[in-house]
């Protein structure tokens, strides 16, 4: 019995010092088009994770998040220019467009609505072109409809 608590003693204590001995790992690298989207640190332990996101009129290819592993960090994703646009704005009834217009709409290129006096705004006041789709706009409901 002494001899198996010695040696699950002497295992853990190998296991112990080897933790000792994760190295951290400096900034993460930077991702062409693209920034990482948590606040930067001088320093990242064994473990700690970094999310990244492209700038618009690019897709995200591969894993948003890398992870430092004993001082190296896994591989980054890549960001992929997208060409496609969006045709006119959708229309709002009772509402309309806030941002100036432009003469074609890219992917992630937004789009703000605000509602007509007396109407309310029901979803988000945003649009966003989406690989050549814009995303549900929202809804301008008379205030008396609420009711």
């Amino acid at each position: 019995m002494l001899f198996l608590v010695n040696v699950i003693l002497t295992l853990w204590v190998s296991w112990a010092r080897g933790q000792e001995k994760v190295q951290s790992c400096d900034q993460p690298p930077r991702l062409p088009n693209g920034t990482v989207a948590d606040t930067p640190k001088e320093e990242y332990g064994h473990g700690e994770v970094v999310e990244y996101g492209c700038n618009p009129r690019f897709l995200l290819k591969g894993a948003k998040k890398i992870q430092c592993v004993d001082g190296e960090w896994t591989p980054l994703p890549v960001c992929v220019e997208e060409h496609s646009t969006c045709g006119d704005v959708p229309e709002l009834e009772n509402g309309e467009v806030v941002s100036p217009a432009r003469p074609s709409y890219h992917h992630g290129d937004s789009v703000a609505f605000t509602c007509r006096d007396d109407f309310t705004m029901i979803g988000y006041s945003l649009v966003t072109c989406i690989r050549g789709t814009w995303t549900q706009p929202p809804q301008c409901i008379g205030e008396k409809t609420l009711l």
